[in-house]
C-alpha cells in the first residue's frame, strides 16, 4: 500500500488546544473553576490567574495539584501561549511522570509551535500506551506531527484512528480527504 497525500496546507491551524482533555478536579473550589476554564475554553486571561490562585493557595493534593497544572497549562494553550503551557505540563509530569494528559498536551504544544515534534510522537505515543482518556486526539496530533516529519503513512493511520475513535470530528476527516491510497506490488 502506497499512501500519498495531495497537498500539505498550513495544518498546524488545525491542532485543536487540547480539545478538552482537561483533568477533572472534584470540589468547588479554584482547582475545580480551572478545570472547568480549560473544559470549556472560558475566558483565558481571567481563567490563568484562577488556576494560579489554585496551585498558589489551594491546599491541593498531589494529584489535584498535577490536574490543576495540566489544566491551566490548556488555559495557556487557549490564551496561545504555548511556551507557558509545556513549563505547566513539565511541571505536571516532574511530579507525576505517568501521567498521559500531560504527554498529550505537552506534545500538542509542541505540535502548535512547530517544534521537536520527534518528541511529541514520544510522547504521544506513550500517552496512547497509557491508555490517554481522549486518544483521539493523540491520534490526530500525532498524524500531524508524523506528516510533518514526512512519515506520510504513519499519518495517514494516525488521522484514520482518530476519526475512528471519533466519528463526528471534522479535521481528521479533512485530513484524511487530502490522502490517496494505492495498492500494487512495485516499489
Amino acid at each position: 500500500m502506497r499512501v500519498s497525500r495531495l497537498l500539505l496546507g498550513a495544518i498546524f491551524v488545525l491542532v485543536p488546544a487540547a480539545a478538552s482533555a482537561a483533568l477533572i478536579v472534584l470540589g468547588d473550589g479554584d482547582a475545580r473553576q480551572c478545570y472547568l476554564a480549560a473544559e470549556y475554553k472560558s475566558a483565558p486571561r481571567a481563567s490563568i490567574a484562577l488556576c494560579t490562585r489554585a496551585i498558589e493557595e489551594g491546599a491541593l493534593n498531589s494529584q489535584d495539584r498535577s490536574a490543576t497544572l495540566v489544566n491551566r497549562g490548556i488555559v495557556r494553550m487557549w490564551a496561545a501561549d504555548n511556551r507557558g503551557a509545556i513549563a505547566d505540563f513539565d511541571t505536571a509530569l516532574a511530579e507525576r511522570p505517568g501521567l498521559p494528559e500531560a504527554r498529550v498536551n505537552k506534545a500538542v504544544a509542541l505540535v502548535r509551535l512547530n517544534t521537536d515534534l520527534a518528541a511529541a510522537v514520544v510522547l504521544l505515543t506513550q500517552a496512547l500506551d497509557d491508555k490517554v482518556q481522549r486518544p483521539e486526539i493523540a491520534y490526530y496530533a500525532r498524524g500531524l506531527a508524523n506528516e510533518t516529519l514526512g512519515d506520510v503513512k504513519a499519518a495517514y493511520h494516525d488521522y484514520r484512528a482518530a476519526a475512528a475513535l471519533k466519528p463526528g470530528w471534522a479535521e481528521p476527516a479533512e485530513q484524511l480527504a487530502r490522502f490517496t491510497v494505492t495498492h500494487g506490488t512495485g516499489g
